[in-house]
């Protein structure tokens, strides 16, 4: 993944495990019969797995991204999240937070119209909730690496989707 350019602050280790397997299968299939003692061995092999994270921040290298992974040995590749930076996560939350407030004072002033009122200020304004939605795709390849046929340029793409950001304000307003 470094070759591709990320940094290594962009890749985090998942999970890291070497298991010790046992196959009684592999004897039968080197024609062994099962009924046989020579079938009581056993075939030891360990089996890896290193499993990590890649965080990217331009959208149009998500494929690139994957694609360098599978060339790099990868046999297997899970999911991908789109979500918002920090920055822009703070920025959508601001705006939304904006519009929920101006669309709050714009009801209390109908409804303080309609009774013949009007709005003095807010008394209590509670701005606690909100969520940002990430889109999560599963990514359709699961193979060996070894086998694969190596690819001159990136063939994986993903549609992002879109990412919601939701703020929920609760207001009271005093009217007079």
């Amino acid at each position: 993944m470094l070759e591709y350019g990320l940094d290594e602050d962009a890749i985090t280790t998942n999970r890291f495990d070497i298991h010790e397997r046992v196959d009684r299968q592999q004897m039968e299939a080197d024609g062994v019969r099962p009924d046989s003692e020579a079938a009581t061995e056993e075939y030891t092999y360990y089996q890896g797995q290193h499993s990590f994270t890649v965080e990217v921040s331009e959208i149009d290298d998500v494929g690139a991204v994957i694609d360098t992974a599978v060339d790099g040995g990868a046999d297997q590749v899970g999911h991908v999240t789109f979500t918002l930076s920090d920055e822009k996560r703070a920025e959508l939350r601001e705006q939304a937070l904006k519009q929920a407030i101006e669309g709050g004072r714009s009801e209390a002033e109908t409804i303080a119209d309609e009774i013949g009122s009007s709005v003095v200020e807010a008394t209590v304004i509670d701005a606690s909730d909100g969520q940002v939605s990430p889109v999560r795709r599963e990514v359709a390849y699961a193979g060996d690496a070894a086998t694969e046929a190596p690819q001159a340029t990136p063939t994986t793409t993903i549609e992002s989707g879109e990412v919601t950001v939701r703020a929920q304000v609760r207001i009271e307003f005093a009217m007079e």
